[in-house]
């Protein structure tokens, strides 16, 4: 397992200043009062972190099955050397559906977190229940310039909501705070 670290706003690059764009069902009611504030998925470097080690090993075996069928007649080794491809295949692709299937939701009462291929889990806190917002960063995600977003809680505080490889995460962060506040009371 990777080490994450805590992240501020001097461990990203200034990029210009992007508004996140909400989806034109933001205006759908969900329950009573509540509206969608924001919706999105992670970063697609999601795909290339979750898929990397699995790959580059069988990369490694793939490679490695090659350079022992160079010279001989066998076809063993190079059929071998073709599963292994495939298999890293496969893994980017399961990779690619995984991040496919997660979305993140922030609601003017609510943030959520849907996720699963074969089995839906869904997971959320109430905006005023939120204790914190933390962003944390891997070595790998800083240098794909994602991060992620765990929103700790005041009735669970061992078990955060976790918002992996996210894009502009510093941004992402402020709204969420944002809509934290104006769910207890304070300013937006």
């Amino acid at each position: 397992m990777t080490r994450s670290e805590p992240l501020s706003a001097s461990h990203v690059e200034a990029a210009p200043t992007v508004r996140i764009e909400q989806p034109a069902a933001a205006v759908a009611m969900l329950g009573g009062d509540e509206l969608i504030e924001l919706s999105l998925k992670p970063a697609v470097a999601f795909i290339a972190i979750v898929s990397a080690r699995a790959v580059v090993c069988l990369l490694i075996l793939a490679s490695a099955a090659a350079w022992l069928a160079r010279n001989q007649t066998s076809t063993t080794l190079a059929f071998l050397s073709a599963c292994f491809t495939l298999a890293a295949l496969a893994r980017v692709g399961w990779a690619a559906v995984k991040w496919a299937s997660r979305l993140y939701v922030l609601t003017n009462r609510r943030v959520m977190r849907f996720s699963g291929v074969l089995h839906v889990s869904s997971a959320e806190v109430r905006l005023t229940l939120v204790r914190d917002v933390r962003l944390t960063q891997t070595r790998m995600q800083r240098l794909l310039r994602v991060a992620t977003l765990e929103i700790q809680r005041d009735d669970a505080p061992g078990d955060p909501l976790i918002w992996d490889h996210i894009a502009r995460p510093v941004e992402v962060a402020e709204i969420v705070r944002r809509a934290v506040r104006r769910a207890r009371g304070g300013s937006g």
